[in-house]
């Protein structure tokens, strides 16, 4: 039997370290909580680590949501320029603990304010990591630096030609 990937999760979710049940997702309810991300931060790291939040909690797919939510995250801060979503293993008791902690109490504030200081790794001045890696060659000194080499955009003119999320 195949997956259809392109429903929402169908069948009861049990999620491990909790007794919290998540509510069944429709594709009404899943499309109203993405249109809400667009109206609900401030700025694209806020968005990113709400849409790692309601994608988790949300359980919209019958499996895969920690990694789908993510995914997301990531491409949404990868897209502003400011770093990578990433848990160090030290870290990965404390957020397990948080991220069941959130699941029963719907509370994100705590969570995701614990993820901005311990999950983001930032990118000096929202360059690009091949600028990054160029800039360290030329530095050092250690290799000959091709200036033929693309000089990547900085992250606000990158965000003056990308959609928002």
């Amino acid at each position: 039997m195949g997956l259809n990937y392109s429903c929402a999760s169908k069948n009861d979710v049990r999620i491990g370290g909790t007794d919290w049940i998540p509510d069944f997702p429709t594709m009404e309810s899943s499309y109203d909580e993405i249109a809400a991300l667009r109206m609900g931060a401030e700025s694209s790291e806020d968005r990113a680590l709400l849409m790692f939040c309601r994608i988790t909690r949300g359980q919209w797919f019958n499996d895969g949501n920690k990694r789908t939510a993510l995914m997301t995250a990531n491409h949404a801060l990868i897209n502003a320029g400011i770093g990578v979503f990433s848990i160090s293993p030290s870290l990965k008791r404390e957020f397990t603990t948080r991220l069941l902690h959130y699941y029963e109490s719907n509370d994100d504030v705590p969570f995701r304010s614990w993820l901005k200081d311990n999950a983001i790794g930032r990118l000096p001045g929202g360059i690009a990591s091949v600028e990054s890696r160029r800039l360290e060659l030329k530095r050092s000194g250690t290799a000959a630096v091709d200036q033929n080499l693309p000089v990547y955009q900085t992250a606000m003119s990158m965000r003056a030609q990308t959609p928002a999320y």
